[in-house]
């Protein structure tokens, strides 16, 4: 980080507010119409708080059936 804060003074004044919102992370079961039950793992950034606007990323775990049909839906 030193060498970031030397070349950039924007990044030296943002890095030492440490304005940093906690993510939301962890797993979620689905009920895929024709699949079954599928488990993701899922995380959750704040994009814009004022806005209330969040990015949520799901990740299907490779684990039993389900979950190489439900992957297999997504290659077709």
């Amino acid at each position: 980080m030193q060498a970031l804060e030397q070349v950039s003074p924007q990044f030296r004044q943002l890095w030492q507010q440490h304005d940093i919102h906690g993510r939301c992370q962890g797993q979620r079961t689905f009920k895929v119409p024709g699949v079954g039950q599928v488990t993701f793992e899922h995380a959750s950034f704040i994009v814009d708080e004022e806005n209330h606007l969040r990015l949520v990323m799901y990740s299907a775990l490779a684990q039993g059936p389900a979950s190489a049909a439900f992957e297999a839906l997504l290659q077709s």
